[in-house]
């Protein structure tokens, strides 16, 4: 391949170092690259069109966090991780297209988050995964059309919570977690599956199905008076 320019070489083959040269073999391309910033106390991340793998945990201060890429995807362009200190204002998390992986908590220490929340993976098989950690604001989550897998476990989370799962066979797991406001999943067209095991809802939950059809899975919880499951629903 001839890697001129005006081609898409530098997606499809590699990083061109002399324009009008072959592509040279890299870093797997679908990989990608998520751009971090800290703005007015609020952390964003934004991914690409690649194959994006994350995750934030706490960082050394009470309102600091860690982001770290997994499996090849950088953070600001590099490999090591990034630690932001002053995140007062919430985490807005958006990986764009591609199958990504976002994982939130789960390091060494507790993670404690205040704020609105949001977590984004867009169209694709996506991994978003909420572990050993507590969330003292709104939730917002949506993964976008494709099969993908949302999990909390071990967590507590304070605020409303929205889960907006789209078209696709999803696979939503609530583990061992307490949730103190309301709790509403959307899903779309699929075979969906919801498993809710040793968690306490304080607030009624509420799901709503788009014409597709839902699997609920009902261990040690007990749902809060109010509660609905809107759609073809089976136990």
């Amino acid at each position: 391949v001839d890697g001129r320019r005006g081609d898409s070489d530098l997606v499809a083959n590699g990083v061109i170092v002399d324009p009008g040269a072959p592509g040279l073999p890299g870093a797997p391309a679908n990989t990608g690259n998520v751009v971090v910033a800290l703005r007015r106390g609020e952390l964003i991340l934004t991914g690409d069109a690649g194959d994006n793998s994350v995750r934030i945990e706490q960082g050394a201060a009470r309102d600091s966090l860690r982001v770290i890429g997994l499996g090849g995807t950088l953070v600001n362009g590099q490999t090591a991780p990034r630690e932001f200190a002053g995140v007062r204002a919430g985490l807005n998390a958006n990986l764009g297209g591609g199958n990504d992986a976002l994982f939130l908590g789960a390091g060494a220490a507790h993670l404690v988050q205040r704020g609105l929340v949001r977590l984004t993976t867009g169209s694709g098989d996506d991994l978003v995964r909420i572990e050993t950690a507590t969330l003292d604001g709104r939730l917002l989550g949506n993964t976008g059309a494709g099969d993908d897998t949302g999990e909390v476990v071990d967590a507590v989370l304070t605020g409303i919570v929205t889960l907006d799962a789209s078209d696709g066979d999803d696979r939503i797991t609530l583990d061992d977690s307490s949730f103190r406001r309301g709790v509403r999943l959307e899903t779309g067209l699929g075979m969906d599956a919801l498993t809710i095991r040793g968690s306490q809802f304080t607030r009624p939950f509420i799901a709503d199905l788009d014409s597709g059809d839902l699997t609920v899975t009902l261990i040690d919880s007990v749902l809060a008076s109010g509660s609905r499951l809107r759609g073809r629903v089976s136990r």
